[in-house]
């Protein structure tokens, strides 16, 4: 504790520390004063609390933690005021007031030591109580932005003390932190059916044990390690888990099942689905506190099966000692016992087979359930899309029948485009095929003669330039001075003219 303080410079400043320590001063009169000590320890209970994992805190508690060189805060009633004001933490019985989920018959059985019914006549403070308990109770001195008190520690000590310096304190960061945590593992768990959404108390706790452990700097006497102690520790630890529980289900995330025949007592809890984060738990069915009941049944059967394998195993070896002492009727007798205890815990072994048996049938029916409704939906849905399409077996039958006719309408065009196009079709029928012999025999004749005569002509053995040359074509050059006289010709009849 000592070393996590000294991470906060003024823990280490003396003349600092004084200051911090008295008395509050006026928020109207000092608002910068007020406002620097109000941070210092809101800043400071609330490191401590998340790094000792104070779920659960008091004054006097506080105060000897915070007993600095035998200097105590004499501030802590009017800086606990303020936290509470600012919802940073809360009386239990306050925050037990809301009984949402839990019955008041219930919250006493949970938190015996808690009255959510008790009035807090303490809260409010008047003005003539102020002015009495700030002027003329304590010699104060005002001194520029803060107020000292000058009294001796030993006199301080007993001037905080008042009848809520045990008042319990709940941390709402570390309570929220916490309970989200073991929601968080507890949705781990799930499997996705019904059945592992109902928890035990008893399971619970194990789940929560490591989360809630209350650090034992904070409740530690003198002697640790004695009994008292640890049972201490283990009931403030199931206290913040209850707390934790009651959190959740104001925050509808579980619901509490209470037992059927004592309503005093959990028989199970109800949590929310993972895959679904929107889901708001406000009531439990009678399946789930079936399932609850035959969960706890389970536990306490378990509990005595450990019981009778020692009660056997301790029965067998009595009767080892009876033998060896040469007392055969005394040891068959302790093995008569063990062979009967061993029987009962035979048929409390079928016993928990059959209702793990229950179990699995009410998972495999609450599986079965969600199949049957799914194909319920599709069934509803595909009746809707046909409705919606007009479909019969009627008007399926005609959209087939035309579809049939139109594809045999299709296979005549392609057979019909397939067998071509007869050339006889194109020729008219009226002219005489005599004739139209007569004409192709004349035809044919024709050609044969003008073949002939195109063999007839005589081709030279010149070649073709020579043929060219003697020809006597003009050059070009003749050309282009014959074409510049033409043009001087045009050019002199035109002056002319």
């Amino acid at each position: 504790m000592e070393e996590f303080l000294k991470n906060f410079p003024e823990w280490e400043d003396d003349s600092r520390i004084n200051v911090l320590f008295s008395e509050l001063p006026n928020a109207e009169i000092a608002p910068d004063a007020y406002q620097n000590r109000i941070k210092f320890w809101e800043n400071i209970i609330e490191s401590c609390s998340s790094h000792f994992n104070w779920s659960i805190i008091t004054e006097s508690i506080i105060r000897k933690k915070f007993t600095r060189k035998g200097m105590i805060p004499v501030c802590l009633p009017a800086i606990f005021q303020y936290l509470e004001k600012q919802n940073k933490i809360c009386k239990i019985d306050s925050f037990l007031k809301n009984q949402k989920g839990f019955s008041l018959d219930l919250i006493k059985s949970v938190f015996p030591n808690n009255n959510p019914n008790k009035s807090n006549s303490n809260d409010s403070q008047g003005v003539f109580s102020w002015i009495y308990d700030n002027v003329l109770k304590k010699p104060v001195v005002y001194l520029g932005s803060f107020v000292y008190d000058f009294e001796s520690n030993e006199k301080n000590e007993k001037s905080v003390k008042n009848d809520n310096s045990n008042q319990e304190y709940l941390v709402f960061q570390q309570i929220e932190k916490k309970s989200n945590e073991l929601l968080k593992i507890i949705h781990a768990k799930f499997t996705g059916s019904l059945v592992s959404r109902v928890l035990t108390v008893d399971k619970i706790l194990k789940l929560g044990k490591n989360i809630f452990q209350q650090n034992q700097d904070l409740n530690s006497k003198s002697n640790s390690n004695s009994k008292s102690n640890i049972n201490l520790i283990d009931e403030e630890t199931k206290k913040i888990i209850y707390l934790s529980l009651y959190y959740l289900v104001t925050q509808e995330k579980c619901f509490v099942i209470p037992n059927q025949k004592d309503q005093t007592k959990i028989e199970g809890v109800i949590f929310s689905s993972p895959n679904s984060l929107k889901e708001k738990i406000q009531s439990f069915s009678q399946v789930e506190q079936t399932i609850a009941t035959i969960k706890n049944a389970i536990c306490k059967l378990k509990t005595q099966l450990k019981s009778l394998e020692a009660e056997i195993e301790h029965k067998k070896q009595l009767a080892l000692a009876q033998k060896k002492k040469n007392n055969i009727k005394l040891a068959l007798y302790q093995m008569k016992l063990a062979k009967n205890l061993e029987s009962t815990l035979s048929k409390r072994n079928q016993s928990i087979d059959t209702l793990k048996e229950i179990l699995f049938k009410i998972e495999k029916t609450e599986s079965d359930k969600e199949i049957v409704e799914a194909m319920k939906s599709g069934t509803q849905a595909f009746k809707a899309l046909t409705t919606d399409a007009g479909f019969t077996a009627e008007t399926v039958e005609d959209v087939i029948d035309d579809l049939q006719d139109a594809m045999d309408e299709q296979k005549q065009i392609e057979d019909a485009l397939s067998t071509g196009i007869s050339t006889t079709n194109l020729i008219d029928g009226d002219e005489d095929d005599d004739e139209l012999s007569k004409e192709l025999e004349q035809l044919t004749l024709q050609s044969s003669q003008n073949l002939e005569n195109s063999n007839e002509l005589e081709i030279p053995d010149e070649k073709p330039k020579e043929i060219i040359n003697k020809l006597n074509f003009p050059s070009l050059d003749q050309i282009e001075e014959k074409t510049k006289e033409e043009q001087k010709e045009e050019q002199k009849q035109i002056l002319t003219n």
